[in-house]
């Protein structure tokens, strides 16, 4: 509204660095009319720590919210599109959710968030890039959807992240991709809690004999072999 004539003016996007390294910010609202939020538009906002996206906002750029000070986010049903890097440096962060339209994080979207514990992704994503959620010391806790195929994750996703070590928990369902592929994203050494019920054991096929054992094998639907040992 402008305060010289009174004039309602209808914003739909906000523009490239709108806001970048405004000190002054804690807390942000972003409308409904709200489109799209530009590449830098919050980067910096030390104090903001909080943002409430409208539900119209579909796309946002890189660095779009890096190293601002928000504690959480909630992305809106609308959201299909997001930058490199928009929660770069967040230090603040301490849980995330990604459950919209977003089929793609792309390169660094969490990295180098110090406090970020916990990492829930929607049955939307397809697909999570290089260093996505690197240098996140402190994450312990991630939870994924069975959609995910054998290639949805970089194997440097999660790297230098507290997801690689003993202590940490990869939530997910039994029997899918995650499940069978998890070293192949660093996720070997984490411990592991099925989601829902667990499905049956698969069919399995006795493929060689020795002296000491009979060795099983059974095919996942991804392709994945695991196989099995049991004394004769």
């Amino acid at each position: 509204k402008d305060s010289r004539t009174g004039q309602v003016y209808k914003v739909t996007e906000i523009a490239n660095g709108a806001f970048e390294n405004n000190t002054t910010i804690t807390r942000a609202t972003v409308p409904d009319s709200v489109v799209k939020i530009g590449s830098k538009a919050f980067a910096n906002c030390s104090n903001l720590a909080e943002i409430s996206l409208g539900n119209g906002v579909t796309e946002m750029g890189e660095y779009s919210l890096s190293a601002s000070g928000i504690r959480s986010i909630q992305f809106p049903a609308s959201l299909k599109t997001v930058g490199d890097y928009i929660l770069f440096n967040c230090d603040n962060l301490i849980a995330l959710e990604v459950d919209c339209q977003v089929s793609k994080l792309p390169r660094c979207f969490a990295s180098d968030c110090d406090s970020l514990r916990s990492v829930k992704l929607g049955a939307n994503i397809k697909d999570c890039e290089s260093y996505a959620f690197s240098f996140t010391p402190r994450l312990m806790s991630l939870y994924v959807s069975e959609n995910y195929g054998k290639d949805s994750f970089e194997n440097t996703a999660f790297a230098f992240s507290g997801m690689q070590n003993e202590e940490a928990t990869l939530y997910c369902t039994y029997n899918t991709a995650v499940d069978f592929y998890s070293s192949l994203y660093g996720l070997d050494k984490c411990k592991k809690n099925y989601m829902g019920p667990v499905a049956s054991a698969p069919e399995l096929k006795k493929v060689e004999n020795t002296n000491s054992r009979s060795v099983y094998m059974s095919t996942s639907t991804e392709g994945g072999m695991i196989f099995y040992s049991t004394k004769n």
